[in-house]
């Protein structure tokens, strides 16, 4: 609701948070961002950054908050990363600290806006790797990705988008298999000839090998 729509509704959990009397303020505890520029704040630590929305947010005393922000950290490989700033950090490493920030506010949905596109191509595995791990785990994640082999190994639905349109929708199994629109297969025959095959990462996501 930072943009509100045109047209149309959103519900979370069945409930339209689109509507005048919705107490917004409430609403935007149970949603996580993840930003596709980090957003940490230079001048505060790992863990501060994680743990800033429990105690201004949620109100958790500062010792319930660094508790909870370290586990959030653990989850995504952090906790020795704690008390580092974000400029001691790799971008890898500061998008990981972004998913912890967004994890510790137990929100019922996380959204991801191109949580890989500011990165070098060498960090992109280990934020997809911990994106991965959370999907195992059931966390609800609506991404926005250009990352076609991992959206094809983790979501439970994908819809292409073209303009604002949606052009095509469906499961994994339907974009690796029964495409109709001839925009979708250009779009995914293009990131072949540059990425080459997006199979490996499906497979990976089974066990066969690490991201």
């Amino acid at each position: 609701m930072l943009n509100p729509p045109d047209k149309g509704s959103i519900f979370l959990r069945g409930q339209n948070i689109t509507i005048a009397k919705v107490d917004l303020n409430k609403i935007r505890t149970r949603i996580g961002m993840v930003f596709q520029h980090f957003n940490l704040f230079a001048h505060l630590k790992a863990i501060d950054n994680v743990s800033i929305g429990l105690r201004r947010v949620k109100g958790f005393s500062k010792e319930e908050a660094h508790k909870k922000a370290l586990e959030a950290l653990s989850r995504v490989k952090l906790q020795d990363w704690a008390n580092h700033y974000p400029a001691e950090l790799s971008g890898g490493q500061q998008q990981r600290v972004g998913i912890a920030r967004a994890l510790a506010m137990e929100p019922d949905v996380i959204l991801f806006d191109e949580p890989t596109s500011a990165l070098d191509p060498e960090l992109i595995g280990e934020v997809l790797q911990v994106m991965l791990n959370l999907a195992k785990a059931g966390t609800t994640m609506l991404v926005v990705t250009h990352e076609m082999g991992f959206a094809r190994a983790v979501a439970s639905e994908m819809i292409f988008l073209d303009q604002g349109v949606v052009v095509e929708r469906g499961t994994p199994e339907h974009f690796s298999t029964s495409i109709k629109s001839d925009r979708v297969k250009n779009f995914l025959s293009q990131l072949d000839i540059l990425y080459g095959s997006h199979e490996k990462l499906i497979k990976e996501s089974e066990g066969e090998e690490k991201i």
